[in-house]
Protein backbone atom coordinates (compact mmCIF):
# COMPACT_ATOMS: atom_id res chain seq x y z
CA UNK A 1 0.00 0.00 0.00
CA UNK A 2 0.99 3.35 -0.69
CA UNK A 3 2.14 5.44 2.14
CA UNK A 4 -0.63 9.09 2.23
CA UNK A 5 2.33 10.52 4.94
CA UNK A 6 2.53 13.97 3.78
CA UNK A 7 5.21 16.64 5.42
CA UNK A 8 4.55 18.69 7.77
CA UNK A 9 5.64 22.46 7.82
CA UNK A 10 7.83 21.63 10.85
CA UNK A 11 9.31 18.47 8.99
CA UNK A 12 10.07 20.35 5.89
CA UNK A 13 14.16 21.59 5.39
CA UNK A 14 13.58 25.56 4.75
CA UNK A 15 15.54 26.05 2.19
CA UNK A 16 15.76 30.11 0.79
CA UNK A 17 16.65 32.99 2.77
CA UNK A 18 15.59 36.46 2.14
CA UNK A 19 17.57 39.80 3.41
CA UNK A 20 17.37 43.54 2.84
CA UNK A 21 20.55 45.64 2.19
CA UNK A 22 20.24 48.89 3.71
CA UNK A 23 22.75 51.08 1.50
CA UNK A 24 23.91 54.73 0.95
CA UNK A 25 27.52 56.01 -0.93
CA UNK A 26 28.82 59.18 0.77
CA UNK A 27 31.32 60.85 -1.17
CA UNK A 28 34.80 61.93 0.27
CA UNK A 29 33.60 65.85 1.06
CA UNK A 30 30.49 64.28 3.06
CA UNK A 31 32.69 61.94 5.98
CA UNK A 32 36.09 61.49 7.03
CA UNK A 33 37.80 57.98 7.86
CA UNK A 34 37.18 58.82 11.43
CA UNK A 35 33.67 58.89 10.57
CA UNK A 36 33.69 55.63 8.78
CA UNK A 37 34.89 53.82 11.95
CA UNK A 38 32.75 55.44 14.09
CA UNK A 39 30.18 54.04 12.20
CA UNK A 40 31.72 50.59 12.24
CA UNK A 41 31.47 50.16 15.63
CA UNK A 42 27.57 50.92 15.83
CA UNK A 43 26.86 48.21 13.98
CA UNK A 44 27.26 49.71 9.89
CA UNK A 45 29.31 47.91 7.25
CA UNK A 46 31.78 50.57 5.34
CA UNK A 47 33.49 49.58 2.33
CA UNK A 48 35.15 52.35 0.78
CA UNK A 49 32.66 55.09 0.16
CA UNK A 50 29.53 52.35 0.69
CA UNK A 51 27.78 52.31 3.69
CA UNK A 52 25.64 49.87 4.67
CA UNK A 53 23.41 47.59 6.58
CA UNK A 54 22.54 44.00 6.05
CA UNK A 55 18.97 42.25 7.93
CA UNK A 56 16.69 39.17 7.47
CA UNK A 57 12.99 39.67 6.31
CA UNK A 58 10.48 39.71 9.35
CA UNK A 59 8.02 37.35 9.29
CA UNK A 60 5.71 38.04 6.70
CA UNK A 61 5.37 36.54 3.17
CA UNK A 62 6.80 37.35 0.07
CA UNK A 63 5.85 36.17 -3.67
CA UNK A 64 7.53 33.38 -4.85
CA UNK A 65 6.80 32.05 -8.56
CA UNK A 66 3.35 34.42 -8.45
CA UNK A 67 2.34 33.00 -5.11
CA UNK A 68 2.57 34.52 -1.95
CA UNK A 69 5.13 32.45 0.17
CA UNK A 70 5.62 32.91 4.29
CA UNK A 71 8.69 34.18 5.77
CA UNK A 72 10.15 33.10 8.85
CA UNK A 73 11.24 35.46 11.57
CA UNK A 74 14.72 34.64 10.97
CA UNK A 75 13.73 35.48 6.90
CA UNK A 76 13.88 31.88 5.70
CA UNK A 77 11.57 30.26 3.76
CA UNK A 78 10.63 27.34 2.10
CA UNK A 79 10.49 26.30 -1.49
CA UNK A 80 8.49 23.19 -2.71
CA UNK A 81 10.09 21.19 -6.04
CA UNK A 82 13.45 22.71 -5.44
CA UNK A 83 13.33 24.76 -8.98
CA UNK A 84 16.52 25.75 -10.65
CA UNK A 85 15.18 29.45 -10.09
CA UNK A 86 12.67 30.99 -8.83
CA UNK A 87 11.07 34.38 -9.34
CA UNK A 88 10.52 36.82 -6.15
CA UNK A 89 9.09 40.25 -5.42
CA UNK A 90 8.25 42.42 -2.29
CA UNK A 91 5.40 44.74 -2.65
CA UNK A 92 4.56 44.02 -6.15
CA UNK A 93 7.80 45.76 -6.90
CA UNK A 94 9.82 44.30 -9.89
CA UNK A 95 10.31 40.18 -9.97
CA UNK A 96 14.11 39.39 -9.52
CA UNK A 97 15.69 35.86 -10.89
CA UNK A 98 17.39 34.02 -8.12
CA UNK A 99 18.47 31.28 -9.03
CA UNK A 100 19.81 27.83 -6.78
CA UNK A 101 23.05 27.76 -5.36
CA UNK A 102 25.18 24.70 -5.00
CA UNK A 103 23.86 24.15 -1.80
CA UNK A 104 20.13 23.74 -3.08
CA UNK A 105 19.61 27.29 -1.68
CA UNK A 106 18.04 30.11 -2.44
CA UNK A 107 19.09 33.79 -1.77
CA UNK A 108 16.82 36.34 -1.79
CA UNK A 109 18.26 40.00 -0.97
CA UNK A 110 16.15 43.15 -1.38
CA UNK A 111 18.57 46.28 -1.83
CA UNK A 112 16.85 49.38 0.10
CA UNK A 113 18.09 52.82 -0.72
CA UNK A 114 18.93 55.20 2.38
CA UNK A 115 18.33 58.54 0.40
CA UNK A 116 14.63 56.81 -1.01
CA UNK A 117 13.43 55.40 2.55
CA UNK A 118 14.33 58.77 4.75
CA UNK A 119 12.59 61.00 1.70
CA UNK A 120 9.79 58.38 2.28
CA UNK A 121 9.62 59.55 5.96
CA UNK A 122 10.74 63.03 5.54
CA UNK A 123 7.60 63.27 2.97
CA UNK A 124 5.32 61.67 6.23
CA UNK A 125 6.80 64.21 8.71
CA UNK A 126 5.51 66.90 6.60
CA UNK A 127 2.10 65.24 6.22
CA UNK A 128 1.77 64.37 10.00
CA UNK A 129 3.38 68.02 11.20
CA UNK A 130 0.37 69.72 8.61
CA UNK A 131 -2.25 67.25 9.76
CA UNK A 132 -1.14 67.84 13.34
CA UNK A 133 -1.14 72.20 12.77
CA UNK A 134 -4.62 71.80 11.48
CA UNK A 135 -5.84 69.73 14.22
CA UNK A 136 -3.86 72.21 16.81
CA UNK A 137 -5.44 75.56 15.39
CA UNK A 138 -9.34 73.81 15.73
CA UNK A 139 -8.34 72.54 19.42
CA UNK A 140 -7.19 76.20 20.14
CA UNK A 141 -10.00 77.69 18.38
CA UNK A 142 -12.58 75.34 20.15
CA UNK A 143 -10.71 76.26 23.49
CA UNK A 144 -10.85 79.81 22.86
CA UNK A 145 -14.80 79.44 22.28
CA UNK A 146 -15.45 77.79 25.22
CA UNK A 147 -12.98 80.09 26.87
CA UNK A 148 -14.58 82.80 26.10
CA UNK A 149 -18.67 81.44 27.05
CA UNK A 150 -17.04 80.68 30.36
CA UNK A 151 -17.20 76.85 29.91
CA UNK A 152 -13.87 76.05 30.87
CA UNK A 153 -11.15 76.47 33.61
CA UNK A 154 -8.56 78.08 32.81
CA UNK A 155 -6.54 77.96 35.09
CA UNK A 156 -4.38 75.12 33.94
CA UNK A 157 -1.49 76.76 31.90
CA UNK A 158 -0.60 73.72 30.21
CA UNK A 159 -2.29 72.75 27.08
CA UNK A 160 -1.82 69.38 26.32
CA UNK A 161 -3.09 67.04 23.04
CA UNK A 162 -4.06 63.66 22.91
CA UNK A 163 -2.58 61.53 20.21
CA UNK A 164 -4.46 58.40 18.79
CA UNK A 165 -2.59 56.08 21.21
CA UNK A 166 -4.34 58.03 23.78
CA UNK A 167 -0.84 59.86 24.76
CA UNK A 168 -0.76 63.24 25.86
CA UNK A 169 2.08 65.37 24.69
CA UNK A 170 2.32 69.25 25.00
CA UNK A 171 0.95 71.24 22.07
CA UNK A 172 4.12 73.23 22.01
CA UNK A 173 6.35 70.32 21.18
CA UNK A 174 3.70 68.64 18.98
CA UNK A 175 5.00 69.81 15.76
CA UNK A 176 8.95 69.79 16.48
CA UNK A 177 10.12 67.80 13.35
CA UNK A 178 12.19 69.55 11.76
CA UNK A 179 16.20 69.02 11.21
CA UNK A 180 18.53 70.09 13.33
CA UNK A 181 15.99 69.94 16.45
CA UNK A 182 17.52 68.36 19.81
CA UNK A 183 15.24 65.82 21.30
CA UNK A 184 14.76 65.13 25.02
CA UNK A 185 12.74 61.92 27.14
CA UNK A 186 9.18 62.33 27.08
CA UNK A 187 9.16 64.55 23.71
CA UNK A 188 6.30 64.05 21.54
CA UNK A 189 7.78 62.49 18.22
CA UNK A 190 6.56 61.28 14.65
CA UNK A 191 9.27 58.63 14.28
CA UNK A 192 11.99 56.98 16.54
CA UNK A 193 14.40 56.69 13.76
CA UNK A 194 17.23 58.80 15.52
CA UNK A 195 17.00 57.36 19.29
CA UNK A 196 20.01 54.41 19.02
CA UNK A 197 22.40 54.36 21.73
CA UNK A 198 25.18 56.62 20.24
CA UNK A 199 22.56 59.24 18.90
CA UNK A 200 22.83 62.71 20.19
CA UNK A 201 19.02 63.33 19.94
CA UNK A 202 19.43 65.18 17.18
CA UNK A 203 17.12 64.74 13.88
CA UNK A 204 19.69 65.37 11.34
CA UNK A 205 19.00 65.08 7.18
CA UNK A 206 19.85 61.87 5.31
CA UNK A 207 23.13 63.49 4.02
CA UNK A 208 25.07 64.02 7.28
CA UNK A 209 26.66 60.94 8.13
CA UNK A 210 25.19 61.35 12.20
CA UNK A 211 22.09 60.67 10.92
CA UNK A 212 23.61 57.32 9.96
CA UNK A 213 24.98 57.51 13.79
CA UNK A 214 21.56 58.11 15.21
CA UNK A 215 19.82 55.12 12.95
CA UNK A 216 21.74 52.78 14.53
CA UNK A 217 19.60 50.50 16.81
CA UNK A 218 17.11 53.17 16.74
CA UNK A 219 13.10 51.93 17.03
CA UNK A 220 12.64 52.14 13.34
CA UNK A 221 15.73 50.20 12.86
CA UNK A 222 14.66 47.33 15.23
CA UNK A 223 11.85 47.49 13.38
CA UNK A 224 13.26 46.85 9.92
CA UNK A 225 14.81 43.85 11.24
CA UNK A 226 11.57 42.84 12.35
CA UNK A 227 9.55 43.85 9.44
CA UNK A 228 11.99 44.55 6.41
CA UNK A 229 11.35 47.27 3.97
CA UNK A 230 7.53 46.80 5.05
CA UNK A 231 7.94 48.33 7.91
CA UNK A 232 7.60 52.01 6.03
CA UNK A 233 4.86 51.21 4.28
CA UNK A 234 2.78 49.12 6.37
CA UNK A 235 -0.04 51.19 7.83
CA UNK A 236 -0.05 49.55 11.09
CA UNK A 237 3.37 49.63 11.68
CA UNK A 238 4.30 53.30 10.59
CA UNK A 239 2.68 56.23 9.15
CA UNK A 240 -1.49 55.34 9.02
CA UNK A 241 -3.69 53.88 11.62
CA UNK A 242 -0.95 52.80 13.65
CA UNK A 243 0.17 56.80 14.63
CA UNK A 244 2.99 58.47 15.52
CA UNK A 245 5.86 56.06 16.49
CA UNK A 246 3.74 52.98 16.03
CA UNK A 247 6.79 50.96 15.62
CA UNK A 248 7.85 51.71 18.80
CA UNK A 249 4.88 50.78 20.36
CA UNK A 250 4.76 47.21 18.58
CA UNK A 251 8.12 46.96 19.89
CA UNK A 252 6.91 47.30 23.26
CA UNK A 253 8.61 50.96 23.95
CA UNK A 254 7.61 54.48 24.46
CA UNK A 255 6.00 56.19 21.48
CA UNK A 256 7.44 59.40 22.87
CA UNK A 257 11.14 60.70 22.75
CA UNK A 258 13.75 58.36 24.37
CA UNK A 259 17.31 56.65 23.78
CA UNK A 260 17.91 52.89 24.42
Amino acid sequence: MLSTKTTSAEERKNNGLAEYILITIMQDDEITDCQKEVLKSVGWEVEGNRIFKIGNFGEGTIKINGKETPVNSDGSFFVEGSPDEITVSVNEQEEKIVEKNSNGQYHFVQPISWDHFNEVMDHHDEEFQESNVSQLESTDQNLNSKTDLGIMNTNNSNSNNVDNSGATYNTNNAIQVGYYDKYKKGDFVHCNRFNGPSSDDVHYPKTNWKALRNFAHSDCDDAFAIRCLKDYTSETWCNGPGGAAACSGKLGHSKKYHRH
